[in-house]
Order: C-alpha cells, then structure tokens, then sequence
C-alpha cells in the first residue's frame, strides 16, 4: 500500500468525509484486499496526533471496524469456502485428505490460531477464512479474535499517537516486526503441526 498516497487521500478528506474513507479502507484489508491495516493504523494515529483525525472516534471505529471485516469474511468462507477449496486449482495445492487432516488441527488449536493471527500482519484475511472453511466454531473466533483485536488495535493506536513525532522509527520498528512476528508464527505453527502428526502416527500406529 501507498502511505503517502492514503495520507493524501485522507488529508484531502479531512472532515466527516475522512472517517468513511478510513473505516473502508481498513475494511477492504479485513476481506482480503491488498491494505495492510496496520500500516493504515500507525498513519490514522498520527494524523489524530497532528489534529486530523480524532483518536476516540479512531479507538472505538477501528476494532469494530475490522471486527466487522474479518466476521464477513469468517461466514462467507463457512457458507462457500469448502467449495471454493474443492475446485481444482485448490486441490493441485491442497488435497481433499489434506482438507481433511487440516479440520482436524483447527478443531484442536482453533482458539490459539485465531487469537495469534491478530498479532501477525500479512496472514489474518487467509487464515480467517481458512478458519470458517474447516467450520472452526463462531463462538471460538468472536471470542479470540474479538478478545485479541480490542487488546492490539487501542494499544497500537495508543502508542503511535503519544510517539507520533517518531514516524520515521515506528515504520521502521513495524517492518521489524513484520519480520519477526511472521517468524515466530511460521516457528509456533511448525511446532503444533509436528505435534499433531506426531500424535496421529502414534494413534495410528497403535490401531495397527
């Protein structure tokens, strides 16, 4: 996404009609679309810092906002995603066994997947809707994504607004971030899905 492009965009809306933009911006990256919400955030606190925007309409607008996304595309994935995973293209990369084995791991660590993704930029769209695919329960995801967004969303808009003098550190410090938050789920997955095989050879071994 284009920082300064979106800071154009919402400077030049600066009023009632820069909330709109803002809340659809953040929107269209909860359904998938190439936005990357937190990179809008850290831009939407610092124009509240400079007096664009307000921080409380941002605090209480934002969560609900993507909350909003991501449970749209929670139930379109429940209502289509097992199709739209049945077509050929998706199964050259995932098999119908591996569809399979993989409800079975979001079934067992549905919650902690769900709650971690918010903390991980770059995969929370597909991981949502691979989670409403496989029929992950909606109390589990309202419940940990809810529980996860009201904690990261206030407090990274916090903190950005009180350090927004520091623009230039934050976007440097986010892409650190990026890197290492996408690492440590890369590392946490690996290690759930070593788990779980380890489990289901030992089960299968003792069926035999």
């Amino acid at each position: 996404m284009d920082l300064e492009g979106v800071r154009t965009t919402l400077l030049s809306a600066v009023g009632p009609n820069a909330y709109p933009v803002f809340f659809g911006l953040l929107i269209s990256g909860s359904l998938g679309m190439p936005v990357n919400s937190d990179t809008l955030l850290i831009l939407g606190a610092v124009l509240a810092a400079t007096g664009h925007l307000d921080i409380q309409v941002l605090i209480i607008g934002a969560p609900m906002t993507i909350l909003a996304g991501d449970t749209i595309n929670f139930f379109i994935a429940r209502k289509h995603g097992k199709k739209i995973l049945a077509t050929r293209f998706f199964r050259r990369w995932v098999s119908i066994e591996k569809q399979a084995q993989i409800q079975d791991f979001a079934t067992r660590h549905g919650a902690k997947c769900i709650f971690m993704t918010r903390f991980t930029p770059l995969l929370r769209a597909v991981t949502f809707f691979i989670s409403g695919s496989v029929q992950v329960k909606p109390k589990t995801f309202f419940a940990m994504n809810g529980l996860a967004t009201w904690i990261y969303v206030p407090s990274l808009l916090l903190a950005v607004y009180f350090t927004a003098s520091h623009l230039q550190e934050w976007v440097d410090g986010y892409q650190v971030f990026v890197k290492g938050a996408l690492t440590a789920t890369g590392l946490a997955l690996f290690y759930f899905l070593a788990k779980w095989a380890s489990r289901r050879w030992m089960e299968n071994g003792n069926a035999s």
